[in-house]
């Protein structure tokens, strides 16, 4: 096989509890995730191309939204950690197609990450099983093991604990990202949390109930992000976009992850496009992106492969 086409998408996270401090030293959290994509572009979905290279080294090209192109990028670390772990000679070639926001809470990294784990077990033809995927996307990121699942899932431990949900019907989403992103760990740094761990909330149990039935209203009113307050103190921008949201009239404004990304539940298309076309009215002062997403079943799936091109 010369190539692996491999589209991953965005998320939200529908509630994020940060329970305490490991003593491994990583937080323990309890985070409803959904992935989400745009129907009206691939805007929240990154794509992934890996194509044979004869030099046996790991190289990588990106075009789009800016990220690093070295060894700092994940997607080269997850190439360089599977081959040596697998003991893989061969080298590839990674084309990444960046669409999804940097730095918004959206989740591209770790998405990116785990389309990489994903498409390099097919171009490879390692043959790893999806539980031998999931220890490996524990080691990469907290939530690199949710991408390799997808749909919508709570994540407990440190993100690396996947719990599939299976919801009714789809929930659709205006999604605004400002342009200025906020780093995650700068976010956990100004986190006002207890140093040791808890039990689960109550209103998360609630939340997942919501989210399970698709009650949009009630996922409205539960939403909580226990890193809301430090993306919005580290963000002068997600401080805007939300005002804007509100003044629009849309009944929900929530950071989601670490920010500067927010959204808002929506029952339908329709209801997602009319809220999304009255924040567009502000676009030129916002300095972001505006978008009508949905919830969607995958995380990172192969689109196609290819005998016969580079």
């Amino acid at each position: 096989m010369k190539q692996v086409r491999i589209k991953t998408p965005a998320k939200v996270n529908l509630a994020l509890y940060v329970l305490g401090r490991r003593g491994d030293g990583y937080h323990e959290v309890w985070t409803l995730m959904q992935t989400i994509s745009s129907p009206e572009s691939n805007d929240l979905v990154d794509e992934l191309t890996f194509s044979r290279t004869d030099d046996g080294q790991v190289e990588l090209t990106v075009s789009g939204r800016a990220v690093p192109r070295g060894g700092e990028n994940l997607v080269v670390r997850v190439a360089e950690l599977l081959r040596d772990r697998q003991e893989v000679e061969a080298g590839v070639r990674i084309q990444l197609s960046k669409a999804i926001p940097v730095g918004a809470g959206l989740g591209g990294g770790s998405s990116d990450a785990a389309a990489t784990l994903v498409g390099l077990n097919e171009f490879w033809g390692l043959g790893l099983s999806r539980e031998e995927l999931l220890t490996l996307a524990a080691d990469l990121g907290s939530d690199v093991p949710f991408f390799v699942v997808g749909g919508t899932a709570v994540c407990r431990g440190r993100g690396e604990l996947v719990e599939p949900l299976r919801v009714v019907g789809t929930l659709w989403y205006v999604v605004a990202a400002p342009e200025e992103g906020v780093s995650t760990a700068s976010a956990y740094g100004r986190l006002r949390a207890s140093s040791s761990l808890t039990e689960v909330p109550e209103d998360a149990k609630k939340t997942k109930e919501a989210v399970r039935l698709g009650e949009v209203k009630e996922i409205q009113r539960r939403c909580h992000n226990d890193l809301e307050r430090a993306a919005l103190e580290l963000s002068p921008e997600c401080v805007g976009m939300r005002e804007a949201m509100l003044s629009a009239g849309l009944p929900q404004a929530a950071v989601s992850g670490s920010g500067s990304a927010l959204f808002c539940v929506c029952g339908s298309r329709e209801e997602a496009a009319q809220y999304a076309g009255r924040l567009r009215e502000q676009q030129e002062e916002l300095r972001g992106d505006i978008f009508v997403a949905h919830g969607v079943g995958k995380g990172s799936r192969r689109s196609c492969a290819s005998d016969d091109s580079e």
